[in-house]
Parts: structure tokens; sequence; C-alpha cells
């Protein structure tokens, strides 16, 4: 589910059509541009993040995910400025998405 839906659609939402409408038509600057992909990338992750608030022990590791998928989504969006190679942050992304989830299955 992870690999074949959600990081596909997440990863050329965000740094697909958003960073190439920012960035490319309306000439934000890259900073700019890499401001609002991770805003608009981590109000995605708001939701997953309040439910694990009602467990204390898993708010904290719900807090660092977030800071790290916050990072990666950055380093993602550099990428994709740098280099124009989506398949990098997907490949991150997936292997980011196989290590969260392990504790959960603990």
């Amino acid at each position: 589910l992870f690999a074949g839906l959600l990081i596909p659609s997440e990863e050329l939402f965000y740094r697909g059509k958003i960073f190439t409408l920012l960035f490319d038509e309306k000439l934000f600057s890259l900073r700019k541009t890499i401001l609002w992909v991770d805003t608009l990338n981590i109000i995605l992750y708001v939701p997953a993040w309040i439910y694990l608030a009602s467990n204390p022990n898993a708010l904290l590791y719900g807090t660092i995910v977030l800071i790290y998928k916050l990072i990666l989504s950055t380093i993602s969006t550099y990428i994709i400025y740098r280099w124009r190679n989506i398949y990098v942050g997907f490949a991150a992304n997936v292997a980011f998405s196989m290590i969260i989830i392990q504790p959960f299955y603990l």
C-alpha cells in the first residue's frame, strides 16, 4: 500500500506538481518553494500525529517521526531542484516509511 499507492502519489503531488507550479511557473525562490512544499507535506501527517498524541508514550515517537519527515521532505525537494530526479526521493520515502512502521508491529 505504501510503496504502490501512498508514497508515489505523495511524491508526484508535492515534489512533482506543487514544486513545478511554485518554482517553475510562479517563479518562487528555492527557499520559499521548499518552505511551501514542506508545510503542505507536513499537514498531511498532522492527523496521524494527533492520533498518536492520545498515547503519551507514542507522542514522542510521533514527534520524532514528524521532524524526520520534515527533513526528508526538504532533502527530497532539494534533489528535485538540483537533479530533477523524483526516484531518489521516492526510494528514500519508501525506506523511511518501512522503518517507521516497524515499531507498530512489535
